[in-house]
């Protein structure tokens, strides 16, 4: 990777899903309830300003922590549980992710909107990541994000690299 990139975006607010229940429909995730007061603006993240460096297979994002704006009594741990299941995974799947993504829901923003193959908690020095790893499209080489956090700061590190190295990269960075 000799050569890299740098690009910063300025600081943004992105609403959730317009409408969390035509999408759950969309996806056959018609089993699970959405409440009422997830729809419209009072659903969204405020992310930034956000570091990027772009090394050609792979691209590294930082920026401060995600803020997760949110209705009032809103249950993290369900919204990820219905994100998945929009995404694309099985009931069981998305149940079994939504705890992981409940302590960190600033990892959503890394979750594929295709679906992923194999969405899994790492033990990491900073703590614990969340590796994804999805097909190539066409039939193209895998792609690889692995999602963390520190106590100042959220890192995405994606592209067409070993997990193992994203996994030595993230260990690498404080």
């Amino acid at each position: 990777y000799d050569t890299q990139r740098w690009k910063l975006t300025p600081a943004t607010q992105i609403s959730a899903i317009k409408s969390v229940k035509n999408a759950l429909r969309d996806a056959g995730g018609s089993e699970l309830t959405v409440p009422r007061n997830w729809e419209g603006p009072a659903l969204g993240f405020q992310i930034g300003p956000v570091v990027e460096a772009d090394y050609g297979d792979a691209v590294l994002r930082q920026c401060q922590p995600i803020l997760l704006v949110t209705p009032p009594d809103f249950s993290i741990r369900q919204f990820a549980e219905i994100a998945f299941r929009i995404g694309g995974m099985s009931p069981a799947q998305a149940r079994g992710l939504s705890e992981s993504f409940a302590e960190n829901p600033s990892w959503l923003i890394g979750v594929p909107r295709n679906g992923a193959e194999t969405v899994q908690p790492i033990a990491l020095r900073a703590g614990t990541g969340m590796l994804i790893e999805s097909a190539g499209e066409h039939g193209g080489e895998r792609q690889v994000s692995l999602l963390w956090n520190t106590s100042n700061r959220y890192y995405q590190l994606s592209g067409k690299i070993p997990r193992e190295l994203a996994i030595t990269v993230a260990n690498s960075l404080q």
